[in-house]
């Protein structure tokens, strides 16, 4: 097996397929991932979430990396990593623009939009935030046999 770089029209191509990736941004100084749903459209990741810890961390520190990957086996595998920054949509019009995006999905609106039990026993609020990441570059890798 080797692993190839891909090259810039293979990984628009991959994310123009994936929808599930991985977000990584930083909450007090330390690393942090969750799964979430996107679309990628003319250079910018559109996505979905409720007000919350990851929000309040990408307002504080914009710059985030998203994963996304495909792996059948071992040695057939893809991934994509992009850098970017959150910028979040305020305007309805705006939004109305991100949900006809997101509905190429299925269930796009998963796992944020569902009912959240908190520790303490009580639910967590559901007020939507949409938002977007302005790719700033990113990276891919594939194996080749």
């Amino acid at each position: 097996m080797l692993i190839k770089d891909m090259t810039a029209i293979e990984m628009r191509d991959f994310l123009h397929q994936q929808h599930l990736g991985r977000l990584a941004f930083m909450v007090d100084d330390r690393p942090y991932v969750v799964p979430l749903f996107f679309v990628f459209n003319a250079g910018s990741l559109y996505s979905f979430t409720t007000d919350g810890q990851k929000v309040d961390a990408m307002r504080h520190h914009p710059k985030i990396t998203v994963l996304f990957d495909q792996i059948k086996s071992v040695d057939d595998w893809r991934s994509v990593m992009v850098h970017g920054e959150y910028k979040e949509i305020a305007e309805d019009s705006n939004k109305t623009a991100i949900v006809e995006l997101l509905n190429k999905g299925p269930e796009w609106w998963e796992p944020a939009y569902v009912r959240t039990i908190k520790d303490d026993g009580t639910d967590r609020p559901l007020s939507g935030i949409y938002f977007r990441i302005d790719v700033t570059d990113m990276s891919g890798h594939q194996a080749q046999k």
